[in-house]
Formats: structure tokens, sequence, C-alpha cells
């Protein structure tokens, strides 16, 4: 027997209080009584001795106290009964499914023979004995809850498959070893080919872990950089940045080839010594709208890293509907965008305007009332609308930038300081409006955003200061299209390492968007917000976005020396130490009764208090 929080036997103090208190309770006076008197005769005539009832009777108070002290700190020292109890270990596999595990063996794949190992663990299971599988890839993934089910098992196991992502092995034996029970010699089974973490280190963690180890000598020429850049001032010119790892002990000879929009644009031979990186600069100079591709014309154990994808795409032409008598510095700063296309209007028709909204990615409304609108991305130059909670309440004079939002997209990385404004509005906004820009006396730029609505609210004409006068201008209206349709002014090469997240910029209408993955699959995913974060990006090739009527692409690559180095140090197997934890198991099982004793502390105080009820009165 063990007392978790002996300290509590402090409380035993507490009887001689009682005790004493007690004690100092005031006596009733007796008084003799004719008719006892023949009683009390007889009873000292027939004999001495203890009156033991009378004794409780009498004393019950202070038994029932000092009883309920005694329970009461008992239950709060946490006694604890220990004693050993033969039980069943379970088991934990850790499988590896990263990019590695793709390599080809004379077997089959790596992970072929990683699941062998895992289907061969589940005939070792005995009667009672459970399994908890892990998956192993970029992050750690509980596949299967410990269960005895072995058919469950297997199932789960068959379910498995290898991925293009680099892993984290480690990051899943952490979390392996936060379900293991030493008492109980539960065991840790790691199958995996070692090719990235100290394998011994992890082998220090846990007694009793075996590492099943599936790797072979292998043989790969791996890509693990590809880039495109654009010239400055020049559209059509590019460098394709390319890096080449040999991962062999010999030196190696094979033709890469560079592939656009499906035209073969070069082949050169390449030499690579043992474990030589070597770099290369192409340069490039034509309009692409499409998908590039370089290739390793050289059979290895990896196909993963013999390809990479790149979708570099000339900026979509961004229709803007401009609304206005004439603003000279507005119109001149939106010619200077290239694919930028304007449609004009002097004055708004309310019969079409809803659809000139939506036939329009901006819509630049100057100095003019407008009707009600849901949808769209707005551009407002004192110009007001019921639905937008923006009023005007005067005009001030002569104001002066005090300060701005440096964290907002619309206005970081631009200098503001002391631009000065002949005439501004007066602004009241609604609590969703938000201030960027500020003067002493009001709110000088606004932006108001809804799910399907995006606006920015300019509450002076830029001609009545010297705002287009400043390097901020140009600035200011790039971060102004930007916000409000994303990802529009420039070239952009869409493309991200496997298992990484990647934004894609939707339309604020868009709800849905199908996704069709390298091997021909098509996924259907809810749109909450933009931009849409896709995270099924397991897979090396190219992926095509589906959003309404719109198509669009992107690229998924390994590019990772560590996954592509498939050459792995030999690892020591241990199946002593787990086969010494299959012997039948004793553990240490402790038993608590705190619970009991405070429960009986509890019923007895409320059997003192029906005694005071019967006898105290």
């Amino acid at each position: 027997m063990t007392l978790i929080n002996p300290t509590a036997l402090w409380l035993l103090s507490l009887i001689p209080v009682v005790v004493l208190i007690h004690s100092l309770k005031p006596k009733p006076r007796q008084l003799d009584v004719s008719s006892l008197f023949l009683l009390e005769e007889a009873l000292s005539a027939k004999g001495g001795g203890l009156n033991l009832r009378k004794i409780v009777v009498n004393n019950l108070p202070l038994l029932l106290q000092i009883l309920i002290i005694l329970a009461a700190t008992a239950g709060l020292a946490d006694p604890v009964w220990e004693f050993q109890e033969k039980t069943t270990s379970d088991m934990v596999v850790v499988i590896d499914t990263s990019a590695s595990m793709k390599a080809r063996t004379e077997a089959g794949t790596r992970f072929d023979q990683a699941r062998a190992a895992a289907l061969a663990l589940t005939d070792t299971l005995a009667d009672g004995h459970r399994m908890l599988i892990i998956e192993a890839g970029r992050k750690a993934v509980i596949k299967s809850v410990f269960t005895a089910d072995n058919g469950k098992i297997r199932e789960t196991l068959n379910s498995l498959t290898a991925t293009d992502v680099t892993g984290d092995f480690e990051k899943a034996v952490f979390l392996a070893l936060s379900f293991l029970d030493m008492e109980k010699r539960d065991t840790l089974h790691l199958i995996t080919d070692g090719t990235r973490e100290p394998m011994e280190r992890i082998r220090g963690l846990y007694p009793y872990m075996s590492v099943t180890q599936v790797s072979e000598k292998s043989d790969n020429v791996g890509i693990t950089r590809f880039e495109f850049r654009s010239e400055l001032m020049a559209e059509d010119q590019y460098q394709i940045f390319l890096s080449i790892q040999n991962f062999n002990p010999v030196a190696v000879d094979f033709p890469v080839r560079i592939t656009i929009d499906n035209t073969v644009v070069a082949t050169f031979p390449y030499h690579l010594e043992p474990g030589e990186e070597k770099r290369f600069v192409f340069p490039y100079r034509g309009l692409i709208a499409g998908a590039a591709k370089v290739a390793i014309d050289r059979p290895d154990d990896l196909e993963a890293d013999n390809n990479a994808y790149a979708v570099l795409s000339r900026s979509p032409d961004i229709w803007v509907l401009l609304a206005s008598g004439g603003n000279y510095f507005i119109e001149q700063i939106l010619a200077a965008y290239p694919n930028v296309k304007i449609n004009r209007i002097d004055r708004i028709v309310p019969s079409s305007w809803e659809q000139q909204v939506r036939s329009n990615d901006i819509v630049i409304i100057d100095r003019m009332d407008f009707p009600p609108v849901a949808t769209g991305n707005f551009l407002l130059i004192n110009a007001f609308s019921r639905d937008i909670p923006i009023r005007r309440t005067g005009t001030v004079r002569h104001s002066v930038v005090t300060d701005w939002d440096r964290r907002h997209p619309v206005t970081q990385q631009v200098d503001l300081d002391a631009i000065a404004i002949r005439d501004a509005a007066l602004i009241q906004g609604h609590d969703d409006v938000r201030p960027l820009v500020m003067s002493a006396q009001t709110g000088l730029i606004h932006s108001y955003q809804t799910d399907n609505l995006k606006a920015v609210f300019i509450g002076f004409d830029p001609s009545n200061s010297d705002l287009p006068y400043r390097v901020a201008f140009p600035v200011l209206m790039s971060n102004v299209i930007n916000w409000l349709y994303p990802d529009k002014l420039n070239r952009s090469s869409s493309q991200v390492k496997s298992g990484h997240t990647i934004k894609i910029p939707l339309d604020t209408r868009v709800r849905e968007v199908r996704v069709r993955n390298p091997a021909g699959k098509w996924t259907r995913h809810a749109v909450a917000t933009t931009p849409f974060l896709f995270q099924g990006t397991t897979d090396v090739g190219l992926y095509t976005i589906l959003a309404g009527k719109k198509r669009r692409y992107f690229a998924v690559n390994l590019l990772s020396p560590h996954e592509s180095d498939i050459n792995a140090a030999h690892i020591e197997t241990n199946t002593e130490a787990v086969e010494g934890a299959e012997a039948e198991p004793v553990a240490t099982v402790r038993k608590s009764f705190w619970f009991y004793l405070i429960f009986g502390a509890a019923i007895i105080l409320l059997g003192e208090w029906v005694a005071w009820l019967k006898f105290g009165k």
C-alpha cells in the first residue's frame, strides 16, 4: 500500500481539537428523583461494569466526527494498492510512405516490401493483442486505431500507398511513442528504407523496438531544381534554372530534354561525376501559355525525380469598367498595364448596370452615385451606393496624410507620408469598413469586403492632391488591382513541391472547384474563401483546376535531394528485445481507493446529522 499524498495525514491533528471541543461542552445538572431511587439501587446491586450502549449513545456525535476525519484524511492521502498482473502487450507499426519508398527493387518497389513486412506482423499478432498503424509521409497520420481485428488491420495496410512527398519519419516515431506503455512491454515496429533520419538515435528512444529496412543498392539521378524567371522589361524572354545531381558511386552520362508547350526546345548531354550536382542556366525566348517539362532520358530506380514541370502563364486580360466623366491620372495609370482592357462609360444606366458589373473584372466609379450591387470588385472615387456602408457627412479642406495601415495588401510597401489633399470627403463608415489611410480629421482611403464583394473607397479626387506626382501612386494602384483581382497583373509560375499546400486565387463568386491529379482522377472541393488552399499535392505532375468554365493548371515536383538520395547505410535489426517483450509481460497495476473513502466520509457525515436530529434535540 502506498500513499500518493502523505502530507494529508496532518489532518489527523483535528481529532484532539474535536475531542477538546466536546470536553468543553457544558454538562446538564443531575437532579435525584424519588421515583428513580429504587432503580438506581437495583442497578448498583446488580454489579459494576461498563454500560457500552450508554457510552456510545452519549458520545455518538464525537465518535462519528472522529470517523469522518479518519475517512476524509485517508481519502485525501490517496492510498494506492499495487500488485502484479499479467497483461497483453500491444503493437504499434510505423510504415514509411515517402517518395524514396517508390524506388524499384528486384521484388517490386520498396513500399511493396514494406507492406509485405507489415502484413507478416499481423500473422504474429496473438489473440487479444492489438495493433495501431501510423503512416509516415510528409505528416504522421494514424491510419488505424488500436484493434485486434486482423481483417481490419490487413485492409488498412492494403489501402496504403507510397506518395511523392518528402517524408518526416522522426515525427511519426515520436507520435508512436505517445501510444506505447513500457510496463506492458508494448512493441514498436519501424518499416522504412532509412535514407534520411539517424536511425541509430531513433532506436535508442524505446527499448522494445525493431527496425525493418527495405532498402537495397540503388541507382538514381534526380532533378533538384527547375525554375523559370522572366527577364525584366521583356515579356517573351526567360531564364530556365536547372539542377541535376548524381546519387550514384559511379559517373553517369545521359541526355536532358526540355519541352515547352509540347515542343522540344533543347536537348543536351549531361555528365556527372559520383555525387556531383551540376547547375545549368538556359535562355529561352518566346511567349509561353502552357506547361514546360524537363526530363532525364535515363532509366533508374526512382521515377519521381526524373521529370519536373512548370506552368508559366501570361497575364490574363483584366477587364475594367471605368465610369467617369474624365480623370486623367486614373486613365494614364490604367493604360500603363498591357493586360488591362478598359470599357469607358460617362454615365450609369440602372437597367444595364448589373450586366455591366458581371461582364467586367473590376469596376472603377469616379464621382458618381450608382445603383445597389451585391457582387463585384469596386474602386470608388468619391462614389456612393446604398449597399456599401460608407456615407459622406461633410468636406475636409487642406488635409494631410498622417498615418496608414502598413499591413493591409492595399497600402503595404507604399510611402504616403505627408501627402497633401485639397478637398476630401468627411466619411462615416460601418464597423466593417476598414480605414487604410488617415488624416487628422477623417479617413481618406477605406476598404470594405463581404463574401461576394470587395471595394476600395478613395475619399478624394487624386487630381486634387499631390499623390499622382509621388512614386507611391503606381504602387498603390497596383496594390488595389491585385487586392481586388489577385495575381493577374504579372506573369506567374504555378508550381509547388509535393506535399505542400498551394494557394489558388479564385473569383469571390466561385463556390466549388474540381481538381484533376496527374493520374486523371477528378475531385470536388467546396470553396469558402479565396485564395483556395489545395493540400492534395501528393503526386508529381500536372494538375488541372476547373472553376466554373475557367480552366487553369499548376505543377507539383519532388525537387528534394533527401528523397532522391535513395542510398542508405545498413541498419542492424534487433529482434531479441521485441521477442523478450512478447514473453508474458507482467505489469504493475495500481488501484486507488480515495473515492470510496471520501464517499464513506460523506455517508458518515450524513449519519452524524441524523444522530443529531434523533438525540441532539
